[in-house]
């Protein structure tokens, strides 16, 4: 029987749909940091044949935790689908010679190395400079063109990005964003993360996105990803993904497979895709490629995680293409000789997306209310009937917790709860993705937590 070690962390697809995918190929040691969530935690316990909750406080010290996992479990491939923790899977697997993203990772996590390796490749980026301090942020704000945002180098998932605009207190922008980083340090929210600890910054221009060459719909956003894999060396491509328009600054709220793009506009993005990876230098992992879409059939590199996509994404592109790309990642781990298919557009069956809830209005005003959480929360009154709905909610969120005001600091941790929707056709699924977006707070209030009455007693 196969050993494989799994690293769960704060991002990456549910836990309860990703562990069973590589558990089904043997026998399954997941790694874990004690402060993890405790929903997450109660997930590894359904799936994991072998716990192994460690402390760490620096990715050093979970790298020396894989390592003497490797060891004492003979495992035979290593894998995490979580972007915080993908550095050091990745740097333990190469020190011990098994199948990874390579020596490389750095290009793929760090936005800094990852926007020289772009440019050096001649993959359209925009212009950037680095932030390691207020004197670096100054030089950085006269040298480009501003608004532009302030990114953390070691950072995902839209946490702590700002817009820095024309007279802004740079002093105060540097602060407040070194400031935020230490605190999810300190408190290893989203795990140990070197870059947080020492923060360092890229700051990049604004890109200059439009959407009028591409889509002939106004619904859509101008963000698009490429899911793939990397088996020894070669990418391939397996999906686009469409979105919708961001929540301010850059939390994604909806996805749509399949992309709702002609296969004729999917191709160039396919192929400016596979130039970015290929500058990457990966060995073996899978891939989440964003990009701008711009005028005149325009693109422009956001960037590329050697990972699978977060969120419900890698579900999506099971049930409307029924490609697995955890048992893809996993086997190809593990050494095996894989089939990946071509690139897939033309949907098997229907269409899926998910879409997150949180507390701003499509216009991206706060709520006027923040209702308490019910997770009994029934959306068949709302949605067409031949639409399924399955609710995912926030690791943060209990009953009758009222729900939190919008951070734009937080990217994805905002999110109150993902509704994954599976529908006939792809228009079925953007009406019912439609609804949610715009009566959520409705729906929210309409079925607020309330506490059960006590009995009366005679």
């Amino acid at each position: 029987m196969k050993h494989l070690l799994f690293v769960a962390g704060f991002g990456g697809p549910p836990l309860d749909f990703g562990l069973p995918r590589v558990k089904a190929l043997g026998k399954l040691h997941v790694l874990y940091s004690d402060t993890l969530a405790k929903s997450k935690i109660e997930a590894i316990g359904r799936h994991a044949d072998v716990q192994l909750a460690r402390p760490f406080g620096s990715e050093a010290e979970l790298e020396q935790h894989i390592l003497e996992a490797i060891d004492s479990y003979r495992i035979d491939a290593v894998l995490t689908l979580d972007e915080f923790s993908i550095g050091p899977v990745s740097r333990s697997a190469h020190e011990r010679g098994l199948r990874g993203a390579g020596p490389h990772i750095h290009l793929a996590r760090n936005k800094w190395a990852m926007r020289n390796a772009f440019e050096a490749a001649g993959v359209r980026n925009p212009r950037f400079r680095r932030v390691r301090n207020l004197h670096d942020l100054k030089t950085a704000a006269v040298d480009l063109r501003l608004p532009a945002v302030l990114k953390p180098t070691e950072g995902a998932a839209s946490i702590g990005h700002t817009i820095l605009r024309t007279g802004d207190n740079l002093q105060t922008v540097w602060e407040h964003g070194s400031t935020f980083l230490h605190t999810l340090a300190t408190e290893r929210t989203v795990g140990a993360i070197e870059g947080f600890s020492e923060p360092e910054f890229i700051l990049e221009e604004f890109i200059e996105a439009s959407t009028a060459s591409w889509y002939d719909d106004a619904t859509f956003g101008d963000l698009v990803s490429v899911e793939g894999l990397v088996v020894r060396g070669v990418y391939h491509p397996i999906a686009v993904t469409s979105k919708y328009p961001l929540a301010p600054p850059f939390t994604e709220v909806g996805q749509i497979t399949p992309c709702v793009l002609p296969l004729a506009k999917q191709l160039p993005i396919v192929d400016f895709a596979r130039r970015a990876v290929d500058a990457q230098q990966l060995d073996t992992c899978a891939t989440h490629t964003e990009m701008k879409l711009q005028a005149n059939g325009e693109l422009c590199m956001v960037e590329s995680a050697a990972r699978t996509p977060g969120a419900l994404m890698t579900r999506q592109i099971l049930e409307v293409f029924g490609v697995d790309m955890i048992d893809l990642l996993s086997r190809a781990l593990l050494g095996e000789t894989i089939d990946v298919p071509p690139l897939q557009y033309q949907p098997v069956h229907g269409a899926a997306g998910p879409v997150a809830i949180i507390s701003l209005t499509p216009g991206g005003e706060p709520w006027r209310h923040y209702p308490r959480i019910n997770k009994a929360l029934d959306l068949r009154g709302y949605l067409n009937p031949t639409v399924e709905f399955e609710i995912a909610w926030g690791s943060d969120y209990e009953d009758g917790e009222p729900v939190k005001p919008y951070d734009p600091k937080l990217g994805t941790p905002n999110y109150i709860a993902n509704v994954f929707l599976k529908a006939p056709t792809v228009e079925l699924l953007i009406e019912a993705q439609q609804v949610l977006m715009n009566q959520s707070e409705h729906i929210f209030a309409a079925q607020s937590w309330k506490p059960a009455k006590a009995l009366k007693t005679t």
